[in-house]
């Protein structure tokens, strides 16, 4: 629980740390709860934000048949556009970008002269075309999800990564090897084939992350065509194609 050993300094009026998650008394609705709550703020659809089992549910509008995929069909679910506020109780809620995956929001609270955001995961560099560029939002309090925030995570600029990516596909190709890739199925899946739609080889995606994609699409991000895994696909594949497997998990 170092998580609520860090924020427990933080807490103010608009929120504090219970041990169901994050909660603000005058909206009287947590953020991103891991156990049942009557009343959900979800950041985004990944599976350690995105719980079933809570009353009602409020996410951002181009991510809420991601969070009914994970939360089930039949959960009441409260999309909302981005910058468009809503009240919570005493609360003046918004959703704002935070550039992770399509849908991912920053949670806005506003009450009594106080402004507090809650970042959710987010990608303030936002070089990737499978989710809504990153929005700053001007407040009082910033909660910031942190997974890799110590100095040792020093990441590449993205474009390089791409293009080792596609350096390594090319290499195998030419020494006959087919290329095989784990992906996480939300996210991570749908943004490798968003950076590879202009690669002219055949390319599949097995696993969860498909469920995702027809979601993806109606968003207007634009995928390359993908091999389906029967023997027709794999004899394309073979030697010369990549496979991105997307396995359980986010």
């Amino acid at each position: 629980m170092d998580f609520v050993a860090d924020v427990k300094d933080s807490e103010t009026d608009l929120l504090k740390v219970t041990s169901s998650g994050l909660y603000c008394p005058p909206g009287d609705f947590y953020i991103d709860p891991w156990r049942p709550v009557p009343r959900a703020v979800v950041t985004h659809a990944h599976a350690d934000h995105a719980r079933s089992g809570m009353g009602a549910y409020w996410c951002a509008a181009s991510g809420e048949e991601l969070v009914r995929l994970r939360v089930g069909r039949d959960a009441v679910v409260n999309a909302l556009l981005y910058d468009q506020p809503t009240r919570l109780g005493e609360v003046r809620l918004s959703l704002h970008p935070a550039g992770h995956v399509l849908g991912s929001a920053q949670v806005r609270m506003e009450a009594g002269g106080e402004v507090a955001v809650v970042t959710g995961d987010h990608n303030a560099t936002h070089a990737h075309a499978a989710a809504e560029p990153y929005e700053p939002v001007a407040c009082d309090t910033l909660i910031t999800e942190c997974t890799f925030g110590l100095p040792i995570y020093q990441w590449p600029d993205p474009d390089e990564v791409r293009e080792e990516l596609l350096q390594w596909w090319r290499h195998n190709r030419r020494k006959g090897r087919t290329s095989v890739l784990p992906c996480y199925p939300l996210g991570k899946s749908q943004r490798v084939l968003a950076a590879l739609a202009e690669e002219d080889a055949p390319i599949a995606l097995h696993g969860a992350g498909r469920a995702f994609l027809p979601h993806y699409e109606a968003a207007g991000i634009r995928f390359p065509p993908l091999t389906e895994l029967d023997e027709a696909g794999l004899r394309a594949l073979k030697g010369n194609g990549l496979v991105l497997i997307s396995f359980a998990g986010n």
